[in-house]
């Protein structure tokens, strides 16, 4: 048997009735939200996970998300308080399943804790201060975890629900954290950055962006590493050094006199390139090349360009019996 065990509710019928803090209200479809979560159960099984599937809390649009009803430590099971009103019952139909695994212990009102709201790393809990999370949740949570070992530290959370939606505890004990939405720090220094994670990540195009065989693309655009499209930028914006005005960008310039000059550069010194370097010592001085270019190397005068095929012998005479 596996020594992973996952808890699971099955999506009330009332799951467009949710609350919605941070997202848009969209249509969501029932049959759709059950096939999703079968899949969800099947690749919790695939991972080596024992699957619980529990059908309570149907009267409750958000109780799917069964974490934030509990925090599972390995000494304890502590049932949450839930922030939001429509979600202060669902804890007591989740605490019979966890209690044939774990002590339970619990946090009431008026604190207020999702389990969203807390990241474990270690022996240490980051414990988000969100709209469903208050200080006095954070600190019962504190006090109900320190005999185990655990210590509490809050993270200010202003750009989305809970904490788990900015930072992620990573195996090695790093973070993935968006800085956009949390307070980084209380965070140790070696968090990593969601932006620069990502910025390595280029995602396949949509299957409508993609050209057919034969086609080409309607716009000169593509996509940059978050997703959103952009325009091609010209030579200048995307060399940057090559355009003129940089220091050390070598281009034709103009003497006093108004006279291009092409051994010039834009930084005031000199370039190095000198065409006469390149040439003997004792060569002595150029000769002027003519405008055919077909110079004799004896100095004389050029020799005459034959186009055509050679005369035969004869004088160009026909033979008898050829045609005129």
């Amino acid at each position: 048997m596996s020594s992973l065990i996952a808890i699971t509710n099955v999506p009330s019928p009332l799951l467009h009735l949710g609350v919605r803090t941070f997202a848009e209200d969209a249509a969501l479809d029932h049959e759709i939200a059950l096939r999703e979560h079968e899949g969800y159960r099947a690749a919790l099984e695939r991972c080596g996970c024992r699957v619980i599937v529990l059908e309570v809390n149907r009267e409750y649009p958000d109780s799917v998300f069964v974490e934030d009803t509990a925090l599972v430590l390995d000494e304890t099971a502590i049932m949450m308080s839930p922030g939001a009103p429509s979600r202060r019952d669902e804890p007591r139909a989740i605490e019979p399943a966890l209690r044939d695994f774990r002590p339970i212990e619990r946090i009431a009102p008026p604190a207020t804790i999702d389990g969203g709201d807390i990241v474990r790393s270690g022996r240490r809990l980051y414990v988000g201060q969100s709209q469903r999370t208050n200080e006095a949740g954070i600190a019962e949570l504190g006090a109900l975890a320190a005999p185990h070992g655990y210590d509490v530290v809050g993270i200010p959370v202003f750009g989305c629900l809970h904490l788990k939606s900015g930072c992620s505890a990573l195996p090695d004990g790093r973070f993935l954290v968006n800085p956009n939405w949390i307070d980084v720090s209380p965070l140790p220094e070696n968090f990593v950055q969601a932006a620069a994670a990502l910025k390595r990540l280029k995602p396949a195009p949509k299957e409508a962006e993609r050209p057919q065989r034969g086609q080409r693309h309607g716009t000169k655009t593509d996509r940059r590493a978050d997703g959103q499209r952009r325009e091609h930028r010209n030579d200048r914006q995307r060399h940057p050094h090559r355009a003129e005005g940089h220091p050390g960008h070598r281009s034709a310039a103009q003497d006093g006199s108004g006279q291009r000059r092409d051994d010039a550069r834009n930084d005031g010194t000199r370039s190095s390139y000198r065409p006469e370097a390149f040439r003997e010592a004792d060569a002595g001085p150029r000769m002027p090349r003519p405008a055919n270019g077909n110079l004799r190397s004896d100095g004389g005068q050029p020799k005459r360009k034959f186009h055509g095929r050679p005369r035969r012998p004869g004088g160009g005479q026909r033979r008898a019996g050829s045609p005129a």
